[in-house]
Order: C-alpha cells, then structure tokens, then sequence
C-alpha cells in the first residue's frame, strides 16, 4: 500500500470519527428534546389535571349553597392535587380571620386549637393586607410567622392566598406541608382556585343571608297571617258583641222610660217573707220560675229579684209582656226575623231569646201566647234552639226563663187552649203571689213608700199619713192589688194641700159591697188553703217547708184534715 492509500485511510477514518461525533451530539441533543417533549407533557398534563379540576370544582361551587360543603370540597381537592399534608380556611370578620374549615390527609396530625390570625399579621394575615400569595418554606426559621400553634403542629412550608372578590378581601386560603415543599409552582392554580373559593363562599353566605331572611319572612308572614286570623275572630266577635251591646242599650233605653212599681219588694208580712224564701230557693239555679198571682201582685218586681240575686245578675233582664204583642208580631220579637221575612220586614231584627243570651227572659202573661207558637217556645225551653223568622238556621241560646201569669192555666190546659207539654215544663218551680187583701199588714209600709215616692215627684211635703186612712185602705178589698194602691195614694197625694195625707178616694168596705158570688163556706176555704201550701210544697208534709210547718201543724194532724177534706194529689 503506498502512502497515497494510507493518507486517503486516514482521511477517511478522520470523516468517520467526526461523523460518529456528530451523530452522538445529535443523539443527545434529541435525548435532551425527549425529556423536554416529556417535561412539556407533564406539565401540559398537570395544567390539564388542574384545569379539570378547577373547571369541576367552580362548577361544584356554582351549584353548592352550603359553605361548610364548598370549604371541605374545597380542601380535599387541594390536598389531592398539590400533595399538601395540610389545608386551611379562613373567613374575614372585621379585623379577625376565623377559622372556617380544616382537612388533612395525614389523620394522626394533631391540630390543637383554633388559631386566631389578625389581618397584617403572620402569614395569613399579610395575605390579607397585602392583597397578594405569602409564601415561606420554612416557617420556623421565617419571622413572619408568629403564631406558635403552627409551629408546634409540626408544619414546615406554608402558602397563604387571598381569597378575593372584585377588590375586597374576604378571607385567605393557607396550604401547608409537613416537609420542605415548593408550593410557588402551584401559585398560578391555587389563586385561580382560591378565587372559585371565594366566589363559592360567598355564594354560600348571600343564600344564608337570603335563606334567613326568607325564613325570617315566612316566619313574619305565618305570624302575620296567625295575627291576621286572631283579629278577624276578634272582630268577629267584637261585632258580635256591639251588637249584643247596641241590643242591651236599646232595650235598656226602652226599660228606663218603664215606671216600676217599687224600687224594692216592700213588707214584713208572713205570706211575703214565704215568697222572699222562695225566691232564695230558686234565684242561685237556672230552674225555669213561674210566677203566679193576680193583676197587680207585683209578678215583675219578683222576677226582678230572682234574676238580679242569680249568677246573670251581670246582664240586663230582658222583659217581654205578651199581651201587649199583636198575635201576628209576638214571633218576630221572641225569636226575631231576617230582612224580607215578611211584608214591612226592611231589616233584620235579633229576637228577644237572642238578646237574653247568657241572662235572663221574664215572659209576663205567659198563657197570651197563642197555641201555634207554644210549640217552638217548648222546643227552646227543651233544646235551647230556635230559627228566626225567614231563615233555616238554628241559633242556640243559654236564656234562663222566668215566666208570669194570671190565669188559671191547669185550667187553660183542660180547655185546650194551652199545651200540656208546655205547662209542665213551665211549672216546675211555681212562685205564687198573694193577694194585697190577704197580706194588710204590709199596706202601712206600702202606703209611706208611695207617699215619699209621690211627694217627691210631685213637690210637695207630706210628713203623716192619719190612723183612720191606714185603716180603712186595710179594710179594702183591693182587687187590683198592689197596683191599685200605688194609684190611689198618687191621686192621694195630689189632692192632698197641707203635709198630712188627705184620701181623695172613697173606698168600699166589705160590708157595703156585694160579695155574694164570691162566698166560700169554710171548709172550702180551709181545702183551698191547704191544697195551695201543698202544691207550693210539691205535697211535701214533714220536715223543714214541708205544708205541715208552714200551715203550723201536727203532719198527722194535716194528714187527718187532707182525709176529711177528700184532698188527694192527682
């Protein structure tokens, strides 16, 4: 071989060497493309993950209302993503940061207490003041870290961000590591997140402040709709009450124009200290009272006294005088009547029953009611309801019932001119009045009340009533009773002129009339006196008010006179 081979070998393994060199350096400058391609993906793939996480997480947030499940989703994901041993959440108030949520993947981390930070302090208050990520990698040997419960909690690399809304600063995101951790790589996804933190925090609080408020609202308008109900029933029944005060005043301005007989039941006879008794009995109950006793006895003024000593005594008595009520009209006003009821009826009218609700109803000449409205007073005094006219609606009524006669309606009844029914559900407790002619000890009494009553009245001055007057108004029969003798010491007292009582009347002693059709032989007299004490008694002979005490006799002693007398209880 000669030198010109062995000159082109060397050039020739000269190329291939530089060749080979170059092939290496391109080899590793593609090496080095491949770990940047694969850095590159990693990161693309990271940015990614981050992204899908970030995009789930504000999507999560946009639908959550409750901030305790936006702070916990919030903290787990994070933890997940960066690797963090450690999240933390806070929530400015004032000039306090409190903590609102805490999560860990390492459950044996203890984390003693809550520490408070204060906005310009430590790191998450800086994050705070700042407006801007805090972040230290080793916060026991960082200053600004100040707050001992962190370092004691074994924590090394901390990072705090805001959590921002527009330019106000509602909080601070803190994520934390046991080990020295570069958590500045992540600072671009942990602010995008901490500001979804925010954005889902405060979407939380706006519907708590909503959600209590519209609960408040509800609240007030349940309450206001309860109010609402009560005041409507308050109306109600204040309405109801004015018109059952308007009824009382009407009727009470109707009864002030009436002129009573007496302001008080006058005298101390026997016959009327029985009646007073009587009245004791009954007056406490709500027992139906029929008064009995002819014109003039005072059947009113004893109704007065059973209503105003019973426990109704707080409302008016109301009164209705059934003869004076035109037979067609006496059923509108006991039970009253709707408009157009019948012709003339422009308006409705509350019934007497209606009014008397819860007091008491005086039926004077109770046997005046005519036969076809007996029937639907039985079934009030049986059931205590009743239809007024022109309407189907029951109305119930508590009225007790205090009734006045002076008939003979035991008589009415065989007639057939009053129900039986009726009667006995009238005369359950019977009153029975006597006559002024029988009870003279108590004109004396009577006359001095009338003639202070009339003297007043009238003007004049009359201090003495002679002996003679007050013994021959005794002698007088006084067939209108009590009434008649309140007339003739008012026509008295008028044509009397000086102060001693002058007695314009001229009266008829019993001998001077003509009382042949009323004489009774005595043992007729004697049998009506003792059937009259046994039927006030309810034929009770022995014992306290039994007949034989009040007639002042032995009860076999009355037994023996009922025998004779062919007195027996039908």
């Amino acid at each position: 071989m000669n030198n010109n081979d062995i000159k082109k070998v060397k050039s020739d393994t000269n190329g291939c060497e530089e060749k080979t060199a170059q092939l290496a350096n391109t080899n590793e400058q593609l090496l080095s493309k491949v770990e940047e391609l694969k850095k590159t993906e990693e990161t693309l793939q990271q940015r990614t993950k981050e992204l899908g996480i970030l995009h789930e997480f504000s999507h999560q947030v946009s639908t959550s209302i409750l901030i305790d499940k936006v702070v916990q989703m919030a903290l787990k994901g994070i933890l997940s993503l960066v690797s963090a041993d450690l999240a933390l959440l806070y929530l400015r108030e004032g000039n306090k940061l409190l903590l609102q949520g805490l999560d860990s993947n390492d459950h044996k981390l203890s984390h003693k207490g809550d520490p408070v930070h204060r906005v310009g302090q430590c790191l998450c208050g800086l994050a705070v003041s700042e407006k801007q990520p805090i972040y230290s990698r080793d916060i026991h040997n960082d200053p600004r870290c100040t707050l001992e419960e962190c370092k004691n909690a074994g924590l090394r690399s901390f990072i705090a961000l805001p959590l921002r809304i527009r330019n106000d600063i509602i909080g601070v995101l803190g994520i934390a590591s046991l080990t020295e951790r570069d958590f500045e790589t992540h600072t671009t996804f942990l602010a995008s997140l901490a500001n979804e933190i925010a954005i889902g925090c405060q979407n939380a609080v706006l519907y708590q402040q909503i959600h209590h408020k519209t609960t408040e609202l509800e609240r007030e308008i349940a309450e206001r709709e309860r109010t609402e109900k009560e005041l409507r029933s308050a109306l109600e029944k204040i309405e109801q009450l004015k018109e059952q005060l308007q009824a009382d005043y009407t009727y009470l301005r109707e009864e002030i124009k009436l002129e009573h007989n007496f302001d008080e039941i006058i005298g101390q006879s026997d016959e009327l200290k029985y009646v007073l008794f009587k009245i004791e009995q009954v007056a406490p109950t709500d027992t139906t009272a029929l008064i009995l006793g002819e014109t003039g006895t005072g059947k009113e003024l004893v109704a007065r006294a059973i209503h105003n000593t019973s426990t109704r005594n707080k409302r008016p008595l109301v009164k209705v005088d059934c003869a004076a009520l035109p037979p067609n009209l006496i059923e509108s006003e006991l039970f009253g009547h709707e408009k157009g009821a019948f012709t003339g009826s422009q308006t409705k009218q509350v019934g007497r029953f209606e009014l008397a609700h819860g007091s008491t109803i005086f039926l004077d000449e109770i046997g005046e009611i005519p036969l076809e409205l007996q029937a639907k007073l039985l079934r009030f005094i049986q059931d205590g309801e009743f239809e007024r006219l022109g309407s189907s609606r029951t109305i119930k009524g508590d009225v007790r019932i205090i009734a006045a006669t002076n008939r003979d309606l035991e008589e009415e009844v065989r007639s057939g001119s009053f129900r039986q029914d009726l009667w006995y559900r009238l005369n359950i407790f019977p009153v029975t009045l006597p006559p002024l002619r029988q009870r003279t000890d108590d004109i004396p009494l009577l006359v001095n009340a009338f003639v202070k009553k009339f003297s007043k009245k009238i003007g004049k001055d009359i201090k003495k009533v002679p002996t003679e007057t007050i013994e021959t108004l005794q002698k007088y029969t006084w067939p209108g009773n009590v009434r008649e003798l309140e007339n003739v010491i008012e026509r008295a007292v008028i044509n009397t002129h000086g102060s001693t009582l002058n007695l314009a009347d001229k009266l008829e002693t019993p001998q001077e009339a003509d009382f042949t059709t009323d004489r009774k032989s005595l043992k007729e007299v004697e049998r009506d006196c003792i059937m009259k004490v046994l039927e006030e008694t309810n034929w009770k002979i022995e014992g306290k008010n039994g007949a034989a005490s009040i007639l002042g006799l032995n009860p076999s002693t009355l037994r023996g006179r009922m025998r004779n007398l062919d007195i027996r209880r039908k």
